[in-house]
């Protein structure tokens, strides 16, 4: 209850800079505020952002104090209004939703822990129709760097802003965002509409976008992170593409039995279109019975310049334990799990998923699989609502081309799991975490190794810049008998089973706002 009541004291001043914008047009966004007139500190000059001081009333309302031309300098903020918890910041360019404010009130009381608060936002048409609602996902770093979260509100606490600002220093709104996210011990999403982008505001215009960059690339510096900043056509975010500063050995570990066809596919693809100057292959044999496929390991063991070898598992299919054993056996710093049904497309696929997956803070790392006819197979993998709720690949079935909510086909996207068809993970975390699970043996271990990857702050993450056409998957729709069936619930109850919390959670990482009813996020409640 004294938390309780802390909190509570804590709205009794809000304050809101509102940058470059007519604070009339703010204010007249929320029909509930009561105007009033009181003497405000001395005024800057006449070219610093207006602030508008804010007081929750006890009925719920808020009190807005005259005073203009009040510099957004952290220390004079904090001297002005001392009794200030919280400061909203809303961008130049957006008005308050109706419920916005008291859905700020509330996720301040229900965020305990928070220090930095965003939610959702839409557009405003020139007749006032409402359309083009970005629906977030909750907070992460990869996914900020790519697009701005925080925009167009976002609501900080005293303590962090203080931290945060550049003392003395006029900042941009991106970079005030970045580096109050680099200064916040945790950031909270409020899955609720906001704020509206007026009809005459371009949230993506070439200078907005360009102030973005800047301020990315002074967080990128700050953080020491080594990476360059490419645009994405047609969206409004952009392309983090991470530096490598060396080639550690990637070990692509390939379970096969017979399939000499696709399995000759899988590895010429590799061996004609891969960049990366570093890796070895790792064909698990598992009772083969055909004599065109031993034909074809005699040729690879025959070749000098094959990268890789066979080994031979002698046990009986359990996917899991066929890996673990060809892991023991490989060398590699990273090591990429891949089907034999794939073939490679983007020459610098191991590339890219080398420059995410060797970093400390990323848990597996997906690539996009295609079907035959380019239609997308795997793009991440989330609980769905399909009675029981059963994992799935989202925008399984839709066109590569074809638009996808807020683009997430074409950028990268953290994910709670990406399929074990193609998952390359650090040797380091995926001994920590156990290797795959041996009572898992055919379906839900790749699940079960992202899951644990998460559990443990990782990032799993579905990146589209390494693409590889997924061939047997396209027959997935045959018909599955009981037994099969049971087996399957049988997994997934005891992969969920150790991982309640996970389950019993929504996905982070898809805004509650959108259902799961359609894989492709079309229907938008």
């Amino acid at each position: 209850m004294f938390e309780t009541l802390k909190r509570i004291r804590a709205l009794r001043s809000l304050l809101l800079p509102v940058y470059n914008a007519t604070v009339r047009k703010v204010l007249n966004s929320y029909r509930y505020w009561i105007f009033r007139n009181e003497p405000a500190f001395p005024p800057l000059p006449a070219d610093a952002p207006e602030v508008v001081p804010v007081r929750v009333m006890p009925d719920g309302r808020f009190m807005i104090q005259g005073a203009k031309e009040i510099t957004v300098e952290a220390g004079a903020l904090m001297e002005a209004f001392p009794k200030a918890g919280w400061f909203a910041l809303i961008e130049d360019g957006a008005v308050f939703s109706e419920r916005g404010i008291p859905a700020v009130r509330r996720a301040i009381l229900d965020s305990a822990d928070a220090e930095l608060i965003y939610g959702d936002t839409d557009r405003l048409t020139a007749s006032g129709r409402r359309t083009e609602p970005w629906f977030k996902p909750d907070f992460n770093i990869y996914a900020f760097r790519q697009e701005n979260l925080l925009r167009p509100l976002c609501v900080a606490r005293r303590e962090l802003l203080l931290r945060a600002a550049a003392p003395g220093a006029a900042i941009s709104w991106p970079e005030l965002t970045f580096r109050l996210v680099e200064a916040a011990s945790r950031v909270d999403h409020c899955p609720e509409i906001l704020t509206h982008w007026t009809a005459e505001h371009d949230p993506a215009g070439a200078a907005v976008l360009a102030l973005e960059n800047e301020a990315l690339r002074a967080h990128l510096n700050r953080t020491r992170i080594d990476a360059r900043i490419y645009p994405l056509r047609a969206l409004p975010c952009r392309r983090v593409r991470y530096a490598l500063r060396s080639a550690p050995l990637v070990s692509i570990l390939i379970p096969n039995k017979d399939q000499r066809e696709l399995l000759a596919r899988c590895v010429a693809s590799i061996r004609e279109r891969t960049t990366y100057p570093n890796y070895e292959i790792l064909i698990i044999e598992n009772n083969s019975v055909t004599p065109e496929i031993e034909a074809y390991y005699r040729e690879l063991e025959a070749d000098p310049a094959f990268p890789g070898k066979v080994i031979r598992y002698p046990g009986r299919f359990n996917f899991s334990l066929i890996n673990n054993w060809g892991v023991e056996r490989s060398k590699g710093e990273l090591l990429l799990f891949l089907n034999n049904d794939t073939e490679v497309l983007s020459p610098n696929w191991l590339e890219e998923m080398v420059s995410l997956a060797i970093r400390e803070d990323v848990g597996a790392v997906g690539a996009k699989l295609l079907f035959p006819d380019r239609k997308i197979q795997h793009a991440g993998v989330s609980f769905g609502s399909f009675g029981e709720r059963w994992l799935f690949h989202v925008y399984e079935g839709l066109a590569e081309t074809a638009p996808s909510y807020h683009g997430a086909t074409r950028k990268l996207t953290p994910a709670l799991a990406v399929t074990g068809a193609c998952l390359m993970m650090r040797r380091a975390l995926f001994d920590e975490i156990g290797r795959f699970p041996a009572d898992l043996p055919i379906v839900y271990n790749d699940i079960e190794i992202c899951f644990a990857a998460f559990a443990r702050g990782k990032t799993n993450l579905f990146t589209p810049f390494a693409r590889l056409v997924h061939y047997e998957s396209a027959s997935r729709g045959k018909t599955l008998t009981e037994a099969e069936l049971e087996t399957i619930r049988r997994d997934f109850r005891r992969l969920i089973g150790r991982y309640p919390e996970i389950y019993r959670r929504p996905d982070p990482f898809y805004s509650p706002r959108l259902t799961f009813d359609q894989m492709y996020f079309e229907k938008i409640t």
